[in-house]
Order: structure tokens, then C-alpha cells, then sequence
């Protein structure tokens, strides 16, 4: 799968893709001061977009990519708050982590990272956007 387009159905009221360059621009510090508590590579930025009650567009970023450690495992993030310029680390509400080498542009994205997408969506209350009624 290249995308992470047709995990969700056009006919929803929220998307997923990888993140614009406007959306992480919004988020763009100079520096992240504060240590990791993990490394991720292969990664990627991506947004869950969508709308508020009265109709605002809303975007929640996400980074995707594999753990580092012993074995690489997928991960997912909580919302992404700020990326530093440089790109070498992100901050979420409650983590640091460090990011290694990001996933090349174009590139498929890997099978086990796409379950994990849809596997996190369900978990976050969008089993319905997903076409599944059974989470």
C-alpha cells in the first residue's frame, strides 16, 4: 500500500495521509531540549484530518515508523505538538523521542505500519470511518 488513503472510505468525514509540508510547518520548533525515551526510524509524519462541531478543519499529526531497540517494532505516537527543525526529534503530550532516519519519500509504506494505523484508528473511536462496527 502506498498510502494510508484507502484505510478510510472517501465518504467520511475524516482522512489520514502523510502529513503537508503547511501542516508541519505549523508545529516546527528550533529545538527539542528535553531527552528521549525512544528512537524511531523509518519514519513518517501523518495527519488525521477532519473537522470540529462547527465545522473548523482539524488535523491531528502522528508519527509512524518503527521503534528502535532490539527488535524494530512499529509504533504509532500520540499527537506530534512540536518537531524540531532539524528533524533529529518530536514532542508529544507526555514523550520525547528521537527520530533516525525517516522513510524515503515515494516509498511504500510497510505492511506492518498500515495495520498499525488501522489498528490505532480503531482503538482512538474511528472503527465506524474504518467500515468496522465491531470496536
Amino acid at each position: 500500500m502506498k498510502d494510508l488513503s484507502s484505510l478510510i472510505p472517501r465518504h467520511h468525514h475524516i482522512s489520514v495521509g502523510i502529513a503537508s509540508e503547511a501542516e508541519i510547518a505549523r508545529i516546527m520548533v528550533d529545538v527539542i531540549e528535553e531527552p528521549p525515551i525512544s528512537d524511531l526510524n523509518l519514519w513518517r509524519l501523518i495527519a488525521i484530518r477532519g473537522r470540529d462541531e462547527a465545522g473548523k478543519p482539524v488535523v491531528s499529526l502522528r508519527c509512524l515508523g518503527f521503534a528502535y531497540g532490539d527488535f524494530a517494532e512499529p509504533w504509532i505516537t500520540s499527537d506530534v505538538l512540536a518537531i524540531a527543525r532539524d528533524f533529529s526529534a518530536i514532542r508529544t503530550r507526555r514523550r520525547v523521542y528521537s527520530l533516525g532516519r525517516p522513510a524515503a519519500s515515494g516509498a511504500e509504506i510497510h505492511p506492518r505500519l498500515v495495520g498499525l494505523a488501522k489498528q490505532a484508528l480503531a482503538s482512538w473511536g474511528f472503527s465506524e470511518a474504518l467500515g468496522r462496527s465491531d470496536q
